[in-house]
């Protein structure tokens, strides 16, 4: 395949899911299908190009990958779970798989910027078309779509932001157009979760300066330059929002302060309790269960111990006909769907990429891409307990790319043994 050709199904691999939104029915239409469709083709194409899904797959963390897919499939399979149910659920998690693929051969190849670029641009078109279709075509209050103006690129733009704003060596005036583009959406969507976003990253970003020992002074005095100016932007945005709708201000005050049930428990923690119960509930004392789980797209119950005192914030549809979607957890999604063995899976794919930047953390040739895939990692961690990015299938593909990017640092790394490399300037 010639560089011409890769370079266009660069954006067609990318974008086309930048362009998915969620409807008032948070369903797929004729858009999610065909931006679908042309992802999976393109991907299709680009692995099977110089036989990159037989190189790809000499590596065990991509093996696992693929076998891990192979293994859910199965356990569906044997469940008989509806294959409606099934397709949904399972398409944002062949998406990642499949972006593990295409990140590691991308990376390998030494076409990393290039991937890094799209993925950011993909960002930018999914923030903006998420923020304009949340409003337009739901027909719902602000209230009601704070979910559908949310792009699943969110988490990634946010550790691009502190990564540019923090730990670029060099600063890039053009974050001051990014930052907006991240506090805008989440602001209005009045989403308490974000604020963990920021403060693992920025964590995240203060580890990253102290394993690097080298100009370590240097790296601090730029964090704090960093967050100070991330905070003047952030405040005169947040201020913008306030002018242009005061009662975004009173949302927050209620989400962070009075949104308690009944006894007094918050609303949101209440309603994740009553989903893990429902998913452990759906695994019975059955062992074989515990060890298999019960398929991707299972139906579950949640709790109806907690109904009464949920009535008034979720609907009585997932106590009354059930849920087959991942819900608010990769992890609880991982097990009630996989069983231990799914759940082992699930943490195998997100702990290799740490131990593989820890590995190759004084490595100057990876540097700048792992230090990016650790906070971009990061940020999604910190959203696994509270939202599951495999509900969405952007979010997928974009959580494999940048996975399988990281992977490759060791085969990079591998293939420049024993050459002089430039010294780490932090």
């Amino acid at each position: 395949m010639s560089n011409g050709r890769l370079n266009l199904l660069t954006p067609l691999i990318i974008a086309p899911l930048a362009f998915d939104y969620r409807g008032a029915e948070m369903g797929g239409g004729l858009v999610q299908f065909a931006t679908s469709a042309i992802c999976v083709l393109s991907i299709m194409i680009f692995l099977l190009g110089r036989n990159r899904i037989f190189v790809s797959l000499r590596v065990p963390y991509n093996i696992t990958a693929v076998a891990g897919l192979l293994y859910l499939i199965g356990v569906s399979l044997a469940n008989v779970v509806p294959f409606f149910q099934f397709s949904r659920v399972i398409f944002p998690v062949g998406l990642f798989v499949a972006g593990i693929l295409v990140g590691w051969c991308f990376c390998r190849e030494g076409r990393w910027r290039e991937l890094a670029m799209w993925i950011l641009i993909a960002g930018f078109i999914s923030s903006g078309v998420r923020f304009a279709t949340g409003f337009q075509t739901t027909g719902k209050t602000l209230e009601e779509i704070r979910y559908q103006i949310l792009s699943p690129a969110l988490p990634l733009l946010i550790a691009v932001v502190v990564y540019c704003a923090l730990l670029l060596r060099k600063f890039s005036w053009w974050v001051l157009t990014l930052i907006p583009v991240v506090i805008v959406p989440s602001f209005f969507s009045v989403t308490r979760s974000l604020l963990l976003n920021w403060m693992f990253v920025c964590a995240a970003a203060v580890g990253i300066i102290l394993v690097i020992p080298k100009n370590r002074v240097r790296s601090v005095m730029r964090f704090v330059g960093g967050v100070c100016l991330l905070s003047v932007v952030a405040g005169g945005c947040m201020a913008v929002v306030l002018m242009l709708n005061p009662a975004i201000g009173e949302r927050w005050i209620n989400r962070l302060l009075y949104q308690k049930t009944v006894t007094g428990t918050d609303a949101t923690y209440l309603a994740r309790v009553a989903e893990l119960n429902g998913k452990l509930e759906a695994l019975g004392s059955d062992p074989i269960k515990w060890i298999s789980g019960v398929g991707v797209g299972a139906t579950y119950y949640w709790d109806a111990t907690y109904s009464t005192e949920l009535v008034r914030y979720v609907s009585a549809a997932p106590f009354v006909a059930g849920s087959f979607f991942a819900g608010h957890s990769v992890w609880t999604f991982a097990l009630h769907s996989g069983g231990l063995l799914g759940l082992a899976w699930m943490i195998w794919m997100w702990a290799c990429p740490v131990v593989t930047f820890w590995k190759t953390r004084y490595d100057a040739d990876t540097r700048e891409m792992m230090d990016v895939g650790l906070l971009i990692l990061v940020s999604y961690v910190s959203k696994t307990f509270t939202a599951n990015p495999y509900s969405d299938r952007f979010a997928g593909l974009l959580i494999g790319l940048v996975f399988g990017g990281m992977i490759s640092a060791l085969a990079v790394r591998r293939s420049t043994k024993g050459t002089p490399r430039p010294a780490i300037a932090a």
